[in-house]
């Protein structure tokens, strides 16, 4: 595999993390959104579990995007 196809790769793979990241953050801010006019009680039953899930997806997503990010960028140099 050339290296122009391998950053060609990475770079997809970067905008498929960012992607999941924007659509965990839209999934949170419509359960924060659910949450501040009463929609839905923080004490509901798996509502804390559910924020906790999509935010560990988001910050994993986040960590490898970054660590893909940073490789791709060390190849370019």
């Amino acid at each position: 595999m050339t290296v122009a196809r391998s950053a060609q790769r990475a770079a997809e793979h970067i905008a498929e993390l960012n992607k999941r990241i924007t659509e965990t953050d839209q999934r949170l801010n419509r359960l924060y959104d659910a949450i501040e006019p009463g929609v839905a009680v923080l004490d509901a039953p798996g509502l804390k579990e559910s924020i906790a899930g999509l935010k560990a997806i988001r910050d994993q997503a986040t960590a490898d995007a970054e660590r893909a990010q940073a490789a791709l960028d060390s190849v370019g140099n």
